[in-house]
């Protein structure tokens, strides 16, 4: 009878309902128990992963570098000109800036030539300068092989510690793909669960 089918479509209704209620709550217990957003969670510790390999790549690459300006620099017994053909000396601040200097100094003096004799004050002024200029380089460069050599251990400290956080983030991001895959049969399942409610819902109605 139609009264008989109307109340079998309100009963498998009010089970469909009921195993509706069942799957969002599992869902939802699912994302506060792990306290995470799956849409956003997981993307944002593989961007970390992958910003942090990149400064893997670019340390091990500067420990590289500067384990192979020590190697040079061993067996250079500190003569200054060789160890200013290393790179990571060349580069280094005080040495950059004391070279800087020196070459302002030589194009001054280049130019007070045109206007004075050598044994002008400013002539003489500008002469000692270059001399006690040259004299502070060489200071540093002669003592740039333990600046290479604390650069070259502090580089190999943030290479270890880098890799360290490289293998915990990609623990994690495994960890949450994991979740992720769990999470998605849970919303596959409520998600269905629903379809159901509401087909029946449609044909109570009718």
């Amino acid at each position: 009878t139609g009264s008989g089918a109307t109340n079998f479509l309100n009963a498998e209704a009010d089970r469909l309902r009921a195993r509706l209620d069942e799957s969002e709550l599992k869902l939802t217990r699912f994302q506060r128990t792990n306290n995470i957003s799956m849409n956003e969670t997981d993307d944002l510790v593989s961007s970390d992963l992958k910003s942090l390999n990149t400064q893997l790549m670019e340390t091990k690459g500067d420990r590289l570098r500067l384990e192979a300006d020590l190697a040079q620099i061993q067996g250079m017994a500190g003569d200054i000109q060789k160890l200013l053909a290393i790179p990571s000396i060349l580069e280094a601040v005080q040495v950059a800036e004391l070279r800087t200097k020196i070459l302002e100094v030589d194009n001054e003096l280049e130019n007070l030539k045109q206007r004075y004799k050598a044994k002008h004050p400013k002539m003489i002024e500008a002469v000692n300068l270059g001399i006690s200029l040259r004299d502070k380089l060489n200071l540093e460069v002669g003592r740039a092989p333990q600046f290479v050599e604390l650069e070259y251990k502090k580089a190999k400290l943030k290479e270890a510690q880098l890799e360290i956080a490289v293998v915990e983030h990609g623990k994690e991001l495994g960890e949450l793909n994991v979740l992720r895959m769990d999470f998605n049969r849970l919303k596959k399942s409520a998600d269905y669960d629903r379809e159901l409610y509401e087909g029946a819902m449609k044909r109570s109605r009718e």
